[in-house]
């Protein structure tokens, strides 16, 4: 079950661009906020969430403001177990100055399943060999 709570007006309700979309629309909480370039701003959206414990979710860029305006969403990653304010940190990529009005879309929240897991930590000297190796970045593009 996944539940987002209202912490302030009614309009704060996300919403899905269409039936089928991945992500639901998070909007801006505040009055107003100009993001100068090359800088980053919390932005809160009035909604605190509750998911249980198969679930997690992601705060990931919409596709439009990132193109149009050069926006970056960082620190995406929601556990289960938080239940603080949500907030969207923008990083503002581009050359001009980015102004958001309160109730401006301005990032989506994704739904994953939570498999968590368990890792152990082992010498570096105990790591198996594979055809691949160290090539990285591009090593397996044409």
């Amino acid at each position: 079950m996944k539940i987002l709570y209202k912490t302030d007006d009614e309009k704060l309700a996300p919403t899905k661009g269409s039936a089928l979309a991945a992500g639901w629309d998070l909007k801006y909480a505040g009055e107003y906020i100009e993001i100068p370039p090359l800088t980053r701003a919390k932005l809160p959206t009035g909604l605190k969430i509750a998911m249980d414990k198969f679930t997690f979710a992601m705060v990931e860029a919409r596709s439009g403001l990132s193109l149009n305006h050069g926006t970056i969403v960082l620190a995406g990653v929601i556990d289960s177990d938080y239940r603080g304010d949500l907030n969207v940190i923008m990083f503002n990529s581009g050359d001009k100055t980015i102004v958001f009005n309160k109730y401006d879309r301005i990032a989506q929240l994704v739904f994953h399943p939570n498999t968590t897991t368990e890792a152990q930590v082992i010498s570096v000297e105990t790591l198996p060999e594979s055809q691949r190796g160290e090539l990285g970045f591009g090593s397996t593009g044409a």
